[in-house]
């Protein structure tokens, strides 16, 4: 069977980078929209985000919206995301709980993170394990903003050792057992791919921030095949 490449990163903040590496699927996993400019995140997606989408190499394109995202947040709230993935080219596929299935690989994707500050996609431990829970066993890629608790989640740009990933998320990953969970939001937690073994089934996480503890382009994308 022919492996499905994939390129993934994470909080971009406006940053659209103009050369990926070559993939057949890019992963976004949530921050998208410029960090400030909240009120204007409609236009921005509408004249820089899709353009940019519609020129990239890749066959298919799956995203998740993080906390930064609030736009996203919205649409939820007034109950227009349909109308919105409905707007979308066909090989551009946007996730909020939700799944898509391309070449046979299930991908699930959820913006949710612990509450810090007032941004959108936040809540808590208590409601994330509500949220987590709909994720379906035998998928292949999980891609959510926020780490799981113990991979990926910590601030290392700073040498910290707190780990801020959420619980619940992790519990629900050992349910799951997916083959790749690629993950945002702590810019510097670890780029590397740290495997977990669950049940004889290997896990294997990274986090895919494309910009540092600053704001600034730093990381590389993650590449693997699937």
């Amino acid at each position: 069977m022919n492996k499905t490449s994939i390129c993934a990163i994470s909080d971009l903040h406006g940053n659209l980078p103009r050369v990926l590496p070559d993939a057949d699927i890019l992963l976004i996993a949530g921050d998208i929209c410029p960090a400030t400019q909240q009120r204007q995140q409609g236009q921005w997606i509408s004249s820089n985000l899709i353009p940019w989408m519609q020129i990239q190499p890749f066959k298919h394109i799956v995203f998740c919206a993080g906390n930064h995202d609030c736009f996203f947040e919205e649409l939820m709230i007034i109950d227009k995301e349909n109308a919105f993935r409905k707007s979308l080219p066909k090989d551009i596929h946007y996730l909020r709980d939700s799944l898509v299935e391309i070449n046979g690989i299930k991908i699930w994707g959820s913006p949710w993170s612990k509450i810090f500050y007032d941004w959108a996609f936040m809540r808590s431990e208590e409601d994330l394990d509500k949220i987590y829970s709909k994720i379906p066993e035998n998928i292949d890629i999980l891609i959510s903003h926020g780490p799981a608790n113990g991979y990926s989640d910590r601030v290392e740009q700073y040498y910290e050792n707190e780990h801020l990933g959420s619980v619940s998320l992790a519990k629900h990953i050992d349910r799951v057992k997916p083959e790749y969970v690629f993950v945002g939001h702590i810019h510097s937690g670890n780029h590397n791919i740290v495997e977990k073994i669950v049940d004889n089934r290997t896990i294997k996480f990274a986090n895919v921030s494309i910009l540092d503890e600053g704001y600034e382009p730093f990381y590389k994308p993650n590449c693997c095949l699937v």
